[in-house]
């Protein structure tokens, strides 16, 4: 199958796989077709009816055609429209969209239902089918289908456009993920590094060397791997640290800002609120208030 755009957003042949799976179990005539008209995905569940009118001179141009019109009509309306062949056969297309741009429509349908003329959107000056001997023959063979039916695949179709508007976009977030792995993993040596020396002073700079990378650029790694720069970072250790020193109660908060790095308690009390809410003291009478 021919590489297109839209085969950058899902694999075709998957969205294939998905269609013949729908149209099997509904009964309906499903392809897709691009934004200029092509088509991506030939008939699923294709009609003997179908099969002989697109081979058939003088109307295999206008099946194409007719379909194309529709195509980009629901692009503009930006809405699943129906419409009926030049035979009355009833059909639909739902658009298909990814970050606001029309990439194409999945069609349905050459159905014989009970849709009125009222009901569609796009109706065509009807052709004689004693023009086709061939075709009169094979029409008689094609299946009533009822008019909820059709509307139902249609809804289905349009949920499974849904999907694929956001496929890509679940796709960027797992590569994210995925990038934001790798990122964690190349940090793990600097993480093990500021557990083990929070009470000291750690540069950039040194943290940097540890990863071969320019300060500037570690920074920035830094950020986006854990979401926090490298001194918001330090701080949550060194509070973390701290809480579990609070832990006893015996224990001078003055003795705890000097172990966790700080040499000025007063500035270690404010960081410690900033982060917990509470104050070091008031943290520490909460946690063995709880022990009593």
């Amino acid at each position: 199958m021919e590489k297109n755009e839209l085969d950058l957003i899902i694999p075709l042949e998957k969205l294939k796989v998905l269609l013949d799976t729908l149209s099997k179990a509904t009964g309906i005539n499903l392809c897709v077709l691009d934004n200029m008209g092509k088509t991506l995905i030939p008939p699923c569940n294709d009609t003997p009816f179908c099969r002989c009118a697109r081979n058939t001179e003088g109307l295999s141009d206008r099946c194409v055609g007719v379909a194309s019109h529709a195509a980009f009509e629901s692009g503009r309306q930006r809405k699943c429209v129906y419409y009926k062949c030049f035979f009355g056969l009833t059909c639909f297309a739902v658009p298909l969209f990814y970050k606001g741009k029309f990439m194409g429509a999945t069609l349905g349908g050459s159905a014989s239902t009970d849709i009125e003329d009222k009901d569609v959107d796009i109706k065509l000056a009807p052709r004689d089918l004693d023009e086709f001997p061939q075709l009169k023959e094979l029409f008689s063979s094609i299946p009533f289908t009822e008019g909820r039916q059709l509307k139902e695949t249609a809804s289905l179709c349009n949920q499974l456009s849904a999907f694929i508007g956001n496929f890509h976009t679940l796709a960027e977030l797992q590569a994210g993920d995925a990038k934001r792995s790798k990122g964690l993993n190349r940090l793990q040596d600097v993480i093990k590094y500021i557990e083990a020396n929070y009470n000291k002073k750690i540069s950039v700079s040194t943290l940097a060397f540890m990863c071969y990378v320019t300060p500037d650029y570690f920074s920035r790694m830094f950020s986006s791997v854990t979401g926090k720069t490298v001194p918001q970072y330090i701080t949550e250790v060194r509070v973390k640290k701290a809480k579990e020193m609070l832990s006893d109660p015996a224990i001078k908060i003055r003795a705890v800002a000097n172990a966790v790095g700080y040499d000025d308690p007063a500035y270690f009390m404010r960081v410690f609120k900033k982060l917990t809410g509470v104050t070091p003291t008031e943290y520490q009478l909460s946690k063995n208030a709880s022990k009593l």
